[in-house]
């Protein structure tokens, strides 16, 4: 990692010598403006037009798939390679069979289906984000990397459930490290500045950094974003929590009230970061305003324990009037909590309406109200009680056969409630929906209440 890092750094320093910008050359102020002529006393020579989003990136689609074949082709590399992996000896053949086969749950483990597929999905997202596109492009472009891969990129059968993780969840997190990497980025910087905040953006998003590194945008002068939303918007706030918590193996507290005996005290680093305000703004293209809470945590079975992401896809004012706001509005919500009381991940979008009364100049009041609906949710057997899938062992296509240590369920589609971006959450869906998720699978669903 640091040998990339380093030769990250390298080739930054030698692209923005050779463009000739990190000695200090002021901006200027056709840079980035595709509309822009050079003219002369005697001849005007058009340059051909071309669209460009805020960061002057221009929208090429054929590079952005470029990157997404590439993406995929390193992570297919990786498992073929070092890893010796079983699944990644692909061929027309599998490519056939995952074609005509249908769609299954995989057996992957917790931590890989609910945080490693988003990541690499994030990688397609940005890799459309980059070349100058928008949400509404890259999040199909995710869903088509994501796609390509579950059917040509290993011998698995395609898995709905990784499909809508790593294409919808990973578009969740590839925003976000959008919109942080802007926060970093200055293309009015030169020098050892310049250097540095590209570096930065690059760790942070490392196929946006890729991408401005062989368009030749590493070290060109220009002009930044006009709205503060596309860089660094006007309210922006960071809270970090550093403490420790009690947290037990099966459950807090047992059914007679009295604590686990199995609980450990653990070291907890937690971030929530805000971008933008659901009020302060006119603009409210998707994820103009956004939360995102990281939590780390020692002695837990991994050490990053949560991560929620929640950013408007859609808002519009119901009122606005005397400072008083009632706001209706879509979000996109990505959840994943890992430790070793319970587990739970989903993919889901909340229908939200928002209301800001304020009191003083200084001081107000939020209320929220909202209703969510889920693209996939899964959570761990122990701290779900309502339903649970025993998989069955005789069969060789089963999740059980591959990984008889799972121990989580999931599903698609439902509605719950939200207390909290990043909390819990109740999952309702049909017995008909379940019967099919199931049979879809070979397993033996079984639904039962809690005794009294």
């Amino acid at each position: 990692m640091k040998r990339l890092i380093t030769l990250f750094a390298m080739t930054v320093v030698l692209v923005a010598q050779a463009e000739g910008q990190v000695g200090g050359t002021p901006p200027d102020s056709t840079v980035g403006n595709p509309a822009s002529t050079v003219t002369d006393s005697t001849q005007a020579t058009p340059q051909v037009p071309y669209t460009t989003d805020a960061w002057g990136a221009r929208r090429d689609y054929a590079l952005a798939l470029g990157e997404v074949l590439l993406v995929n082709g390193i992570v297919w590399a990786y498992n073929e390679f070092p890893r010796g992996a079983g699944f990644t000896q692909v061929n027309p053949r599998s490519w056939y069979n995952n074609l005509s086969g249908g769609w299954t749950y995989d057996d992957n483990h917790f931590a890989n289906n609910q945080i490693a597929h988003p990541f690499h999905g994030s990688l397609y997202y940005s890799a459309a984000r980059a070349n100058g596109f928008g949400y509404w492009v890259a999040l199909p472009t995710a869903l088509l990397g994501s796609g390509f891969w579950e059917c040509c990129g290993e011998t698995h059968p395609p898995a709905i459930n990784d499909w809508i993780a790593t294409g919808v969840g990973g578009s969740a997190i590839g925003e976000m490290l959008y919109r942080v990497s802007s926060t970093v980025l200055d293309n009015t910087a030169t020098g050892s500045e310049r250097i540095w905040r590209e570096i930065g953006a690059g760790l942070l998003n490392p196929v946006r950094g890729f991408t401005r590194l062989v368009t030749g945008r590493v070290g060109k002068v220009g002009p930044n974003p006009e709205n503060p939303l596309d860089h660094i918007p006007n309210r922006l706030t960071n809270t970090l929590r550093l403490g420790g918590r009690w947290v037990a193996d099966s459950g807090s507290l047992d059914e007679g009230g009295n604590t686990n005996d199995s609980k450990a005290y653990t070291g907890m680093f937690e971030v929530d970061f805000q971008f933008g305000s659901p009020f302060a703004e006119d603009r409210r293209k998707p994820f103009d305003f956004f939360t995102f809470r990281l939590g780390l945590y020692s002695r837990e079975k991994k050490p990053v324990g949560l991560l929620g992401i929640r950013g408007n896809l859609w808002a519009t004012d119901l009122n606005r009037t005397d400072g008083n706001q009632l706001v209706l509005g879509v979000a996109h919500n990505f959840d994943y909590v890992n430790n070793n009381a319970m587990e739970f991940g989903s993919t889901s979008a909340t229908l939200f309406l928002l209301t800001h009364w304020p009191v003083s100049s200084k001081f107000g009041i939020i209320g929220e109200l909202g209703a969510d609906g889920y693209l996939i949710s899964t959570r761990s057997w122990h701290s779900w009680r309502w339903c649970r899938i025993r998989h069955d062992s005789g069969s060789t296509t089963t999740a059980s056969a591959r990984a008889p240590g799972r121990n989580y369920s999931c599903g698609c589609s439902g509605v719950g409630s939200r207390r909290h971006p990043t909390g819990w959450c109740t999952p309702i869906r049909s017995t008909a929906r379940r019967e099919r998720l199931t049979a879809a699978k070979s397993t033996r669903g079984t639904c039962c209440r809690r005794s009294a």
